[in-house]
């Protein structure tokens, strides 16, 4: 009666309907709400695995893919939902949940476009991303979880482990596992936390650098597309190409250099 003639949008989250009759009491509620008033616009929520049959429903259906949020609005939706029972100022050397997004945003502040493997897993233990995940994380954190965070917030990331070649790289790799190996025999296990660390920056890079063979082929596939913004008289895209594949030739020099 309410809602009768006011203008009304209303969202429903359906993620509560888990079977078909449930399914069907909830089809037939938005109808009658839709056909009983004049102004009321409904937004109803659901996943695909869900029973509910949108056909069954006077709407359209839209299908949206909602990305991870990225790591600030992750800081902040963490910082926000963590409550200050978690936070024990003599312990962590912090007194508030701002004051523990605030050290997360300095420590994960860098102008390289590069995720470290330090600031990766400091997203993952905040939960990635996904709001459901952040939201279970920060209300059922304890101060034990607080201190992890805390630590990989606190720790440097290995310096001087940034590689312009795949082929560098990977000769660093081989060698600082043979450096783990040996202090692992040695019995040596403090050296064995730090060249850890060391390897899994570097299985991070190695991830996200091209090997010749792709460097090559991106070389020829941007080459071929400046060659056909030239003749077409597109300058600026053609200038744009031409450093990027000045870019690609400096790239495949290194490596081929670091083969050899």
């Amino acid at each position: 009666q309410f809602m009768r003639t006011r203008k009304t949008l209303l969202v429903l989250e359906a993620k509560e309907v888990s079977d078909q009759d449930t399914s069907t009491k909830f089809s037939l509620f938005v109808r009658e709400l839709i056909q009983r008033t004049s102004h009321v616009k409904v937004i109803v929520i659901h996943l695909p695995q869900m029973v509910i049959k949108p056909d069954r429903l006077p709407c359209f259906e839209h299908k949206v893919s909602l990305k991870p949020l990225g790591l600030d609005d992750n800081i902040d939706l963490f910082g926000l939902l963590l409550s200050s029972n978690a936070i024990e100022r003599e312990r962590h050397e912090i007194s508030s949940p701002k004051e523990f997004s605030d050290l997360l945003y300095l420590s994960t502040d860098s102008d390289s476009e590069r995720m470290t493997k330090r600031v990766l897993d400091i997203y993952v233990a905040i939960g990635e991303g996904i709001p459901a995940r952040i939201h279970n994380l920060a209300k059922n954190i304890d101060k034990a979880g607080v201190d992890k965070i805390l630590a990989l917030a606190r720790r440097s990331d290995t310096d001087g482990l940034v590689f312009e070649s795949r082929a560098e790289l990977f000769k660093n790799l081989k060698q600082t596992k043979s450096e783990l190996d040996l202090a692992r025999q040695t019995r040596d296990f403090s050296l064995c936390k730090t060249l850890q660390l060391v390897i899994d920056e570097l299985e991070m890079q190695k991830r996200e650098l091209k090997g010749l063979g792709l460097l090559e082929q991106e070389h020829y596939k941007k080459s071929l597309k400046m060659e056909q913004a030239a003749n077409d008289g597109d300058w600026d895209m053609a200038d744009f190409l031409s450093n990027e594949v000045n870019r690609l030739e400096a790239k495949i020099i290194l490596e081929r250099c670091a083969e050899n």
